[in-house]
């Protein structure tokens, strides 16, 4: 016979008292006490909302191969802030059953438009490793037609010209320091390894939110900025046009987490045709997205 509790319900602290802790991540811990909850006893913490966008929580505590493996009856994330004035954290909050889940999820969430929206959803057609910042019926609709049994576009990162390594880079060309490396947009360092697509038309993908433009190059890059090696008889101007949507905007919206687009989830950007220019319509209708969809689309991308 199993030992535990029926229900734990905790409100973890969320940095170490002896300052160790670099990155105040001490509640992580607590997703462990899931372990003294006997099965269908309840669960609920209280976790800073980022825990929502790490594949190894979401990994090691709530999915298994066929989905989330606990029945999550209801999610919390960032309305619940107003319970915690002055302090400068994000907030969530979440409370599940130690059995099968069904499907259904009472969701109170303040999204990536700003706004909080109430929602009943099933969970498991939203994670993507992990879940996305737009909980809503819209988003559902949108991912399950963009990235669920998509081929995936093929988009590429390398760490092998890491900007940290100062040691194997120099800021100007000679001797060793042969090969160019895009380390931002508009920065060049020189490598002394060649890149693994070194010379190979690309366009570069910023990874952080601070750099949006995407450009054409022959450099290698570093691990900051994403790619895709144009295929032979592909034009650099249809491509990358055709890359630059508004729908990827919104997916990379959805799954990232501080000034970082998620590496993963553009990986997963879905294959589009490259013969011609497509306009951003041309982009929802090849997807059979909804006027309900498309609104959503156009409401949270305002900055293009």
């Amino acid at each position: 016979m199993k030992y535990g509790f029926d229900g734990l319900v905790t409100n973890p602290p969320y940095a170490d008292a002896s300052h160790t802790e670099r990155k105040n991540t001490l509640w992580r811990k607590w997703f462990g006490f899931d372990s003294l909850v006997v099965d269908d006893g309840v669960f609920a913490l209280i976790p800073p909302s980022s825990w929502m966008g790490s594949p190894p929580i979401i990994k090691k505590y709530f999915t298994d191969e066929n989905g989330l493996k606990v029945n999550i009856t209801h999610l919390n994330r960032d309305e619940c802030a107003r319970h915690f004035t002055g302090i400068g954290s994000n907030f969530s909050y979440f409370v599940y059953l130690k059995n099968k889940y069904l499907g259904k999820t009472d969701v109170v969430a303040k999204n990536v438009n700003k706004k909080i929206e109430i929602s009943t959803l099933n969970l498991n057609d939203l994670i993507f490793d992990v879940l996305p910042r737009d909980l809503s019926k819209c988003a559902e609709s949108i991912l399950s037609k963009t990235l669920v049994n998509r081929e995936p576009l093929g988009v590429l990162n390398s760490t092998k010209c890491h900007a940290n390594n100062k040691h194997l880079w120099s800021d100007t060309k000679g001797g060793e320091f042969k090969y160019p490396i895009e380390k931002y947009p508009d920065v060049i360092i020189y490598y002394n390894r060649e890149h693994p697509h070194q010379d190979i038309p690309k366009i570069v993908i910023p990874t952080t939110t601070y750099f949006r433009v995407m450009y054409y190059t022959i450099n290698g890059t570093s691990q900051s900025l994403c790619y895709y090696n144009l295929k032979d008889n592909e034009d650099k101007d249809i491509v990358l046009n055709n890359i630059n949507n508004k729908l990827f905007d919104y997916l990379n919206e959805c799954f990232r987490y501080s000034n970082w687009n998620s590496v993963n989830l553009l990986r997963k950007l879905p294959k589009l045709p490259m013969e011609n220019k497509m306009s951003d319509k041309d982009v929802y209708d090849y997807f059979g997205l909804t006027g309900d969809d498309v609104n959503r689309i156009e409401e949270m991308i305002t900055w293009r």
